[in-house]
């Protein structure tokens, strides 16, 4: 199940460099539009992650923990 819309969570972005190296960052963004399109394969799902730095291939994601207790 995805995140709401607009709603930060932290994700795990699993990409390479234009070199080929092989890059596994996690970062704090939301998921700003869901669009589902039938294709002649299927059904295709695309997702467009915001924030703070470029994401490239959300592969997982989970909600922010908490803030620490005054």
């Amino acid at each position: 199940k995805l995140p709401e819309l607009e709603k930060e969570v932290l994700l795990f972005d699993d990409w390479k460099t234009r070199t080929g190296e092989d890059r596994k960052d996690i970062r704090v963004g939301y998921l700003s539009s869901f669009m589902t399109m039938k294709t002649r394969e299927g059904v295709s799902h695309n997702c467009e992650w915001k924030g703070t730095e470029f994401a490239f291939n959300i592969t997982h994601w989970m909600p922010l923990p908490p803030p620490p207790c005054s």
